[in-house]
């Protein structure tokens, strides 16, 4: 291929560009072999330690793939800001003398710069008098990466990013144009999802599993055909590619997040490769693997990479911003980007002779590294058009040349052509057992789980017992036991932010895992709840005990738990849809009282159901606080029980406090009640049908109540699917 990788090109720096041969891109055994003979050279030549060790086998006995881009650019909508035109100044060049002229091989006069000016001043102009204004931020990127560790390059915002998003089909945001073939067929999804790995910037991982657990996890459900291979055979690759990133150290080291310590950067920047190793992938992609790394992890993680393209002639691209000396000197291909390509081929001192050659741009000097010398070239030279410049060279043309070729030549390095296209490794219920086993299960064996939905739970049932205890059937006791029946109900829906909270502590994760194509959506939300579901079974029984015990409850005990059970798994559903559904960090815990003060109101409870405005009382029905506490209110109240405590005179006198009638009138209203009385005391006892009927509860059967606020359950779990499925909260 016209920027295939040969041996001098990329050790030495001696070959030029165009003299590559044009068989290259017919023969991909002998361009991977010659990406291997280079990186040996570089690393015995720089004296760097390899830290990774050299197993007895191949991670992966598939080869790297080719990748074609034709044409490739991106447009997206901005918004128009209206600012004041400012005079452009333009930025000397860092190895310019201040007092020398360019000279007479300037790119542009000082009348043609003017000019230039303008023409971008009235295309601002235009911009700013538009509400909206498309803008490129990527445009004509064309040439064939071949197998070896290929950089993309280029200043902040020149589009590196962008690029590697277009090619692993991440982007989503903005105006695609051109083609991207992989090994000469157009690439799909479905394709980048099982051929290639994405090791994003931000390494994204459950703080509370150790490295092996992460690791393994990843083999389960990733390894090409894992159900058809014995446990051992897993286990023996997740043990290789904990060897080849040199993770032994750190296996049993948790990853770590805000609360838990963990492992270092570079250890984690390993297992983000590591992770993606386990798929197998034929090319693999990296978004800023130094970032955040001092000096050695960085050079570290890339010597890593460096000896895995050297073992296994894979694609590996990546991108960074300004690689040390040691870190270059691995890259065997260089794509230059400012925000149009400027620069596609070979790396090593390739592309200093490249812009040596454009006149007005000095030469390189001692001590200044390619990768500095080439981005402040391209930073502090506004008036030259490299992008012009590299579009009439010949590489270009050579580029254009060989993307060319491969629509008419279907390359065949994929030993797998005849293997099934499926974009997951196992099946619904594989991955679900994966899920639970491997991911979730790990859960239970931390604090802070039990803590956030048990012993909150006891705690808050604890408070509650204190002003509740011991509650009488009198007036005020009456009026009480509703009280804390519908407190007992709404209480898990407050405490439904805890699941919104914890989803969103698991969105990157999910989403990250969901483009790597580890399981199905389904999967996920059918495991999330599964797990959720002892712990509101331990917190139901544990949670009821406490409240109905200690106030007095009657009726049912374990109605009441059954109640309470259906009710928090209901909360748990809808925190999670919340969560998954109302996009951005604060959405969600807004959204959430929102929901639960309007089941609240037209619950019955505080408003009557007669009073209730006429465009609420359909939401009546399909309140389940509402369907909640009439369960309880009639396991409580129904039958044909009856209370005579407020007949004592004890009673008697808290019921007139509770009517509030004055004590002129008490005497009138004692003989009232006397006349009522079929036996001649001055009360009748007040029945549960009259307390029920007091809150148009009357006639309600208690199962069928719950049965109405299960019905919540799939409506819960619908939405949550939903919300997984096809809500996405990142933009790229």
């Amino acid at each position: 291929m016209g920027n295939a990788v040969s041996s001098s090109d990329s050790a030495e720096g001696n070959v030029n560009d165009d003299e590559i041969g044009e068989e290259d891109a017919r023969v991909l055994p002998i361009a991977a072999a010659a990406a291997v003979s280079a990186i040996q050279r570089r690393t015995s030549s720089s004296k760097l330690p390899l830290h990774s060790v050299v197993v007895p086998r191949r991670l992966s006995q598939r080869p790297g793939c080719t990748i074609t881009l034709k044409n490739i650019g991106c447009k997206i909508t901005c918004k128009s800001t209206k600012k004041k035109m400012g005079e452009k100044k333009r930025r000397e060049f860092p190895f310019d003398e201040p007092d020398e002229e360019i000279g007479p091989g300037a790119v542009s006069s000082e009348q043609e710069e003017e000019e230039q000016e303008q023409e971008q001043e009235q295309q601002q102009q235009q911009n700013q008098n538009k509400k909206y204004f498309e803008k490129t931020i990527l445009a004509n990127v064309t040439g064939v990466i071949s197998p070896g560790l290929w950089a993309i390059m280029g200043p902040s915002g020149a589009g590196k990013s962008t690029l590697l998003d277009i090619i692993t089909r991440r982007k989503t945001e903005g105006i695609i144009s051109g083609s991207i073939l992989l090994d000469g067929k157009p690439s799909t999804t479905l394709a980048i999802k099982k051929y290639a790995s994405y090791v994003a910037q931000q390494d994204i991982f459950y703080g509370g599993s150790t490295v092996f657990e992460t690791l393994l996890f990843a083999a389960m459900i990733k390894i090409p055909g894992v159900e058809k291979l014995e446990k051992q055979s897993v286990y023996e690759q997740v043990e290789q590619v904990i060897q080849a990133m040199d993770l032994e150290k750190c296996r049993n080291t948790y990853l770590g997040n805000a609360l838990v310590r963990g492992v270092s950067g570079g250890e984690k920047k390993r297992v983000s490769i590591a992770s993606a190793l386990l798929s197998q992938p034929r090319c693999m992609f990296l978004d800023e693997p130094t970032s955040g790394l001092d000096s050695q992890m960085a050079r570290e993680v890339m010597m890593c990479l460096a000896d895995l393209q050297r073992r296994e002639g894979r694609t590996i691209v990546t991108t960074i911003h300004q690689p040390s000396t040691d870190i270059y000197n691995v890259f065997d291909g260089l794509i230059l980007l400012n925000r149009e390509c400027v620069y596609f081929g070979a790396a090593g001192q390739n592309p200093v002779r490249f812009f040596e050659t454009l006149s007005g741009i000095p030469q390189r000097v001692s001590g200044c590294s390619v990768s500095e010398y080439l981005l402040e070239v391209l930073s502090f030279n506004d008036s030259v058009d490299f992008e012009k410049f590299y579009e009439q060279s010949d590489l270009a043309a050579k580029n254009h040349e060989d993307s060319d070729e491969t629509t008419t030549y279907e390359i065949n390095v994929n030993n797998g052509t005849d293997e099934e296209d499926k974009q997951y490794e196992r099946t619904l219920f594989g991955e679900l057992l994966c899920l639970i086993r491997y991911k979730f299960f790990v859960h239970l064996f931390h604090s802070l789980f039990w803590f956030s939905r048990v012993i909150i739970y006891a705690l808050l049932a604890a408070t509650l017992s204190v002003f509740f205890y011991g509650q009488d059937r009198t007036m005020s006791g009456i009026i009480n036991t509703n009280g804390i029946l519908f407190i007992m109900i709404i209480l898990p829906m407050f405490m439904a932010q805890g699941f919104i909270d914890n989803l969103k502590t698991e969105r990157e994760v999910y989403t990250k895992e969901f483009h790597d194509s580890y399981y199905r959506s389904l999967s996920y939300v059918t495991a999330k709840i599964f797990v959720e579901i002892p712990a509101c079974a331990i917190n139901a029984i544990l949670y009821t005990s406490i409240i109905f015990y200690s106030i007095g409850l009657q009726g049912s005990f374990w109605f009441v738990v059954l109640a309470n059970f259906v009710n928090m798994i209901v909360c748990m559903l809808i925190g999670y849809s919340i969560g998954a559904l109302v996009p951005g960090e604060i959405g969600p815990g807004v959204v959430l009282p929102v929901f639960s003060t309007l089941n609240m109101l037209v619950s019955g409870f505080f408003v009557r159901f007669e009073t209730i405005p006429v465009i609420w009382k359909w939401f009546y029905d399909f309140s389940w606080i509402q369907w909640g506490w009439s369960a309880v209110m009639v396991n409580e109240f129904g039958g044909s029980v009856s209370f005579r405590e407020h007949c004592t005179p004890e009673g008697l006198d808290d019921m007139f406090v509770q009517l509030n009638i004055p004590p002129n009138q008490e005497r009138a209203f004692r003989f009232w009640l006397r006349s009522q009385s079929t036996d001649g005391t001055e009360c009748e006892p007040i029945t549960g049908f009259s307390i029920l009927r007091t809150f148009a509860l009357d006639g309600r059967k208690r199962y069928q109540n719950v049965a109405y606020a299960s019905a919540w359950i799939p409506v819960g779990f619908l939405f949550f699917y939903l919300g997984v499925t096809f809500v996405r909260h990142e933009k790229r």
